[in-house]
């Protein structure tokens, strides 16, 4: 069963944000770098030796992450992530997501796609016995639940730059966003047949108004 997810982005890398758009490419961050100070914490099993330790951390080493979000109508993403409504938050519609529990091949994928485990304690804590590879990867798909509203989606891969499964399905454009930046995003979803909307704040919240895109390519159009 297919699903939506959100790459939010702000305008500090537009190169970036019309990538995205052009050529359904994400950046994959170095975990590390990312907001959360616990990111990739994890408790030793009791009776492990350090060179299991070792391992685990040598495995996260060599993931890399891309973080979506399962909404986009929740105000604060778009403070954190999207430049205080500057940015944009763009949409996928994916094929579906890993069983992170109960996928025994999980281990030896170079690219897994999961929902975040939210859970109550900072640091994750491996089951003693499990390979050092599945730890690492479950430690990069756990968060404390602090980051709950969030509801992250998160791209684990081995490279920089991912091609997504599935083509950008929309692109939904922040109320604050440079009329400039908002053209050219405009014009790269008409030459992809990507539909684009306008997020608009109001007392039901946060609402989503369909741009008509023009023809600004009429040869596309056959004239």
């Amino acid at each position: 069963m297919s699903f939506l997810a959100y790459k939010f982005r702000g305008v500090e890398h537009p190169d970036r944000l019309l990538e995205i758009i052009r050529t359904d490419t994400v950046w994959c961050a170095d975990w590390r770098e990312l907001n959360d100070p616990m990111e990739g914490m994890f408790r030793r099993p009791a009776g492990q030796a350090d060179d299991w330790v070792s391992a685990v951390i040598a495995f996260k080493l060599g993931y890399r992450v891309c973080s979506l979000a399962g909404r986009w109508d929740f105000p604060p993403l778009w403070a954190y992530y999207a430049s205080d409504f500057r940015g944009v938050a763009i949409e996928f519609e994916l094929p579906g997501l890993d069983a992170i529990y109960d996928d025994d091949d999980l281990i030896a994928r170079d690219c897994i796609l999961a929902r975040v485990d939210y859970r109550r304690t900072p640091a994750f804590a491996p089951a003693a016995g499990w390979d050092p590879r599945r730890a690492a990867t479950m430690v990069l798909l756990s968060k404390h639940s602090a980051w709950r509203h969030e509801q992250e989606i998160r791209l684990l891969a081995r490279v920089e730059s991912f091609r997504m499964h599935r083509q950008v399905s929309r692109v939904l454009l922040g109320h604050r966003i440079d009329p400039g930046l908002r053209e050219e995003i405009l014009d790269a979803c008409e030459r992809r047949d990507i539909s684009a909307a306008d997020v608009r704040i109001s007392g039901r919240g946060l609402t989503a108004a369909p741009v008509r895109i023009g023809r600004r390519h009429p040869a596309r159009a056959g004239l």
